[in-house]
């Protein structure tokens, strides 16, 4: 969602995925919205797919020195957090000006990355919670990358135990501070940053992707759904459930779907259709950080949107669309006068 690989060496297969899990997560938001929760059950895995991407852009990044950590912070700090500041402001001043309520402390808490770590938010921007986690994981990116060729050479009895304890490190740590389930997505990233690399050379890597764990996928998936079905989640004593084995069962499934969708697109090409993914891929970051505000305002204050019949769906879908078009475009030409401007200045 974050990183763009450069043209040269492009594999307009991860634009594909990009894309769809964009899509999933405005489709996911829309139906959860609208009170279409089993659709959006379905969909609701596109920031993991996100999570798998991000590592697989990254496996391949070793650093010499601190310079290099630096300068890698540097760019994914700016890529990541100047359209969240712009957009934050928009929206703060926004609210100020119809004078809803906003908490100070947590527009300031948002703007600092820390989303994820603060019960108060800022109206619509709830989904703000994974640039804290995006934020770790490239913060990680380094430490991974001291392991990956060592553990690229060893023995899958030593591989294994690497990636669980990860794991469990990570959901351990984030059950401290209060919700379990960054620490599975953090460990979905860390375990695809390492699958990735000890498979970087095989061919047909996501082929046999899919074959390993399509069975695992579906197991926990059905056990899932029988698990809703006898209301599990509402179950005090199982406190665990929707924060760890309810990501687990999305991080399978986003693996799943990931792998699916490359083979797929690397099978079947269409011209038309890769410039209008390579379009959509461009700006996907920036439509996940305006969606979600947006879906919110179409269906409170849109007329006819939120009358509860398929056509008011309908219209608030086409609505929603073209304002996340607009703010997208808007946002994309903020950073690129921000940046201009502030290079014109350090001349």
């Amino acid at each position: 969602m974050i990183d763009n690989v450069k043209k040269t060496q492009r594999d307009i297969s991860l634009d594909y995925i990009r894309t769809v899990a964009m899509l999933m997560i405005v489709f996911c938001h829309f139906f959860q919205i609208i009170n279409c929760l089993n659709l959006a059950f379905w969909l609701n895995t596109g920031v993991q797919i996100f999570l798998i991407l991000s590592a697989r852009l990254m496996y391949k990044k070793r650093f010499e020195n601190w310079k290099q950590i630096l300068t890698f912070y540097k760019d994914k700090l700016i890529r990541i957090m100047l359209p969240v500041w712009i957009y934050l402001f928009a929206i703060c001043a926004v609210l100020l000006l119809i004078k809803y309520p906003l908490s100070i402390k947590a527009a300031i808490v948002y703007a600092l990355g820390g989303a994820a770590f603060i019960k108060s938010g800022v109206l619509g921007l709830g989904h703000f919670w994974y640039i804290s986690i995006i934020l770790i994981a490239y913060i990680l990116v380094p430490v991974l990358s001291l392991f990956a060729d060592r553990l690229k050479k060893a023995k899958l009895t030593a591989f294994i135990p690497v990636c669980i304890f990860a794991l469990a490190f990570l959901v351990a740590i984030f059950y401290l501070v209060g919700n379990a389930s960054y620490g599975v997505n953090l460990g979905l990233f860390v375990i695809s940053y390492y699958v990735f690399s000890r498979y970087s050379d095989t061919e047909n890597r996501e082929k046999k992707m899919i074959k390993l764990i399509w069975l695992p996928t579906l197991v926990m998936i059905v056990a899932r759904l029988l698990l809703e079905h006898f209301g599990v989640s509402e179950w005090k004593h199982y406190g665990v459930y929707d924060s760890v084995f309810v990501p687990i069962c999305k991080s399978l499934l986003a693996f799943l779907v990931y792998s699916g969708i490359y083979v797929i697109s690397s099978k079947t090409r269409c011209k038309w259709l890769d410039k209008i993914v390579l379009a959509v891929s461009a700006v996907s970051f920036e439509v996940y950080i305006t969606h979600q505000f947006i879906e919110l305002a179409v269906y409170e204050y849109v007329p006819y949107c939120n009358s509860g019949t398929l056509l008011s769906g309908v219209l608030m879908l086409a609505v929603s669309a073209v304002l996340i078009i607009i703010n997208t475009i808007a946002l994309r030409l903020a950073q690129k006068i921000v940046i201009k401007t502030v290079s014109v200045v350090k001349k």
